[in-house]
């Protein structure tokens, strides 16, 4: 009777910790501009949520080259309470890139402040200020932050609910592609930006201005020379928010990311 009652304990308490997974959101991560030079780190959950979010760590990267800095994390009393965000020791660079690590800790029940992540929309965990130049940023998993223990993670109730890192970069200068041979400026735009590609022979491009739902919101085909072309792109009919600039060009696709204000 004794074992016929311990494996009905343990039957119940892994159907309960399996309500539990299953119940927990899994939460998505990007970092876009500011409204004064800054960013500000999101996270989005896919479910509404109002338990503990335990922890969480990522790196932010960006080009050593351009000479920016991250300032302190700026948070409200709220944001402290939802996850207590630190930088973790000093940037530290690798090859062409400079990182900052980041992680939070909580022990709050978010129905305690009273608050709910609503799933489905973002929620700014905090800003930080860009100091002394400007340059690209992502929140990125690579070989450096896997040697580093800060491949973006976050647990709620003490369970992995690790998403994706959405978004490919945030600029606080112009949008420009890895390489270089792709961009738009200004980044953020309000009505117009300049699109400037780099390409290694003449032919046909094809544009897109992609939204967050995957829905081209402008398209244009567009002739390109051998080198520099540039065109011009009206966003007065655009919609605020952030957008994937797709240059699929003779020699290859590019793709940054563009802020409409």
């Amino acid at each position: 009777m004794l074992r016929n009652l311990s494996r009905a304990l343990l039957a119940f308490i892994a159907i309960a910790f399996g309500s539990i997974v299953r119940s927990q959101p899994i939460v998505d991560i990007t970092v876009v501009p500011g409204q004064n030079n800054d960013l500000e780190v999101r996270i989005r959950p896919t479910t509404d949520f109002d338990g503990v979010c335990s922890s969480i760590v990522f790196a932010i990267r960006w080009s050593n080259a351009s000479g920016a800095s991250l300032g302190a994390v700026q948070q409200t009393i709220e944001q402290h309470d939802v996850l207590d965000i630190t930088a973790v020791g000093s940037e530290q660079v690798d090859g062409p890139y400079r990182y900052q690590i980041y992680f939070g800790l909580s022990l709050i029940p978010l129905s305690d402040i009273p608050f709910v992540l609503l799933g489905g929309q973002e929620y700014t965990l905090f800003t930080v200020p860009v100091v002394n130049a400007q340059d690209v940023f992502s929140i990125v998993n690579d070989d450096w932050t896997e040697a580093n223990n800060a491949d973006y993670y976050i647990s709620l109730n003490g369970v992995d609910s690790t998403g994706d890192i959405y978004g490919i970069s945030t600029s606080t200068g112009p949008a420009i592609d890895a390489d270089g041979t792709f961009s738009a400026w200004p980044n953020p735009a309000v009505n117009n930006a300049t699109i400037t590609m780099r390409a290694a022979k003449a032919g046909m491009a094809d544009l897109r201005l992609i939204d967050a739902s995957g829905k081209v919101v402008w398209s244009e085909r567009t002739s390109v020379t051998t080198g520099l072309t540039t065109r011009d792109l009206d966003l007065r009919g655009v919609a605020p928010g952030a957008y994937l600039l797709r240059g699929e060009l003779p020699d290859g696709t590019r793709t940054v990311q563009l802020i409409k204000r």
